[in-house]
């Protein structure tokens, strides 16, 4: 080890002392107010609503919510939702889902069984339950936001490394305060983990063993660069440290999606889950996109019938627009949009890249310009607000499309895609995507390119639900495409 007994005094120094209530029991302290307030604010809503349709209801129609309050947190911390460090932003948002769902059916199920059902009010709980699931999830952002601006989100970790990779992921989780682990105790090592000498391993020991006399450090992330090197990580850690997590920063994460630990037998065997090839996941996804296009179709016809009504008046030429792309299998389908921008827009951009080649480079990198002159006025509202892509639901009541995938290729520019081209044909395109909601316009084209990828290779009918939500908060922050 390199420069062994200066970095373990900068290692007690730096070692968090002990808090009256530690980091950790702070942030799960905090995500269970925000998901009481979550419940209350959603079965008050509820409660208001039936009140507007149906009048008013007495207090011992509401006796359940104690009840449903309990059976929520203990089906989340069974899910490990207290304070969820560690949990992706798509299985918060699953295991919330999950919970709110199960204690809804534990309460109707109790009122049949305690034979309270005259006195329940079917419609504010079934309220509650649609509420809850945008409530609750509402709720978790929100604090965990505030709580990272105020530096009091997250608990210390010890990080074991190279030099190098630590300095990286000490850089990355303190850019990132919203992910719950602060960069604490830094330990640089001369080489691998798995290559330090016994003698080694009992100093390293020693000096963590010291650390943890006056600290709460509960978790510590060590950087491996070959797996045989994880029996010697669980050697040294695994009496040290409540979770040991093993993480190599050069790897870019797609080669460990849907990886889980299985046991066959008397065999530990890693399993990579393609969820793609699962028939009843891509018949869920199916039934999912036929029910919100057709009844998304129904609901806003009249307002479909506005918005053509002023492309009409606006500007001269058709009403939609269509374009051919490829879809599933390379195949062309007609991209069905609301008209958004003048006739003969391609010789308009032409003669505007001419005029200005200062532009090229951002349409280059974009394949978009902002304040493009090839858009009307009122095409630029409905891009806006994404409201030029309501006939895609169309495409997706017929099967071209889905809710949530990669966006169509245009046909001209299948090359641009390189060998990334054959994730894209491996699922329908869709109407919004990972991208949408990472950034949006201010992604590149590499990088939507990247976000579309890693959502095919780790998809999941929980993925699309998770998307088709954050679209709805994107839309609403007014943060649409351009």
């Amino acid at each position: 080890m390199e420069n062994a007994e200066s970095v373990y005094t900068k290692l007690e120094a730096a070692a968090p002392r002990r808090e009256a209530i530690s980091a950790h029991s702070r942030m799960v302290l905090a995500m269970l107010a925000s998901d009481v307030t979550g419940i209350l604010t959603a079965v008050l809503l509820a409660g208001a609503i039936r009140w507007v349709f149906l009048g008013p209801m007495t207090l011992s129609s509401f006796v359940w919510v104690p009840a449903y309050i309990a059976v929520f947190i203990l089906s989340a911390a069974l899910r490990g939702l207290y304070p969820a460090t560690g949990l992706s932003a798509v299985e918060q948002f699953r295991n919330t889902t999950i919970a709110i769902s199960i204690l809804t059916l534990v309460i109707i199920a109790g009122t049949f069984v305690f034979k309270v059902s005259s006195e329940f009010s079917r419609l504010v709980l079934g309220l509650t339950w649609l509420l809850g699931i945008v409530t609750v999830p509402f709720n978790r952002t929100v604090i965990r936001h505030f709580m990272a601006m105020a530096g009091i989100w997250g608990e210390p970790v010890a990080i074991v490394g190279n030099a190098r990779e630590v300095e990286h992921l000490t850089s990355y989780y303190r850019s990132y305060p919203k992910i719950g682990l602060k960069p604490e105790v830094t330990i640089t090592l001369s080489r691998r983990v798995g290559d330090l000498t016994a003698g080694e391993r009992d100093h390293l020991i020693r000096g963590l063993r010291k650390m943890n006399a006056v600290s709460n450090i509960r978790i510590v992330m060590v950087v491996y660069e070959k797996m045989d090197e994880f029996s010697a990580i669980r050697e040294i850690f695994r009496d040290l440290f409540e979770r040991v997590v093993m993480v190599n920063p050069a790897d870019s994460g797609d080669e460990l999606g849907g990886v889980t630990v299985r046991e066959y037998g008397a065999m530990l065997s890693f399993e990579v889950s393609h969820t793609l090839m699962d028939r009843s996941a891509q018949i869920e996804k199916r039934v999912i996109d036929v029910l919100i296009a057709g009844l998304g179709l129904l609901m806003i016809s009249p307002i479909l019938g506005c918005i053509a009504l002023v492309i009409a008046l606006d500007s001269p030429g058709g009403v939609f627009y269509r374009q051919r792309r490829l879809g599933k299998g390379g195949r062309e389908f007609s991209l069905l949009k609301f008209r958004t921008m003048y006739r003969g827009a391609a010789n308009v951009l032409n003669t505007y890249l001419q005029k200005y080649p200062d532009r090229r480079a951002e349409w280059d990198k974009f394949q978009k310009l902002k304040d493009d002159p090839r858009i009307t006025r009122f095409g630029r509202f409905l891009r806006r607000f994404s409201l030029d892509e309501l006939p895609q639901l169309g495409n997706v009541l017929i099967g071209e499309m889905s809710l949530v995938g990669p966006r169509p290729i245009m046909v001209n520019q299948r090359e641009m895609y390189g060998p990334n081209f054959q994730h894209y044909v491996r699922v329908l395109p869709g109407i919004t995507g990972m991208w949408q909601i990472s950034g949006r316009n201010h992604t590149s084209f590499a990088t939507r390119t990247a976000f579309d990828v890693r959502y095919v290779m780790n998809w999941s009918v929980w993925v699309d639900v998770y998307i088709m939500v954050r679209t709805a908060w994107v839309l609403l922050r007014r943060d649409g495409a351009n």
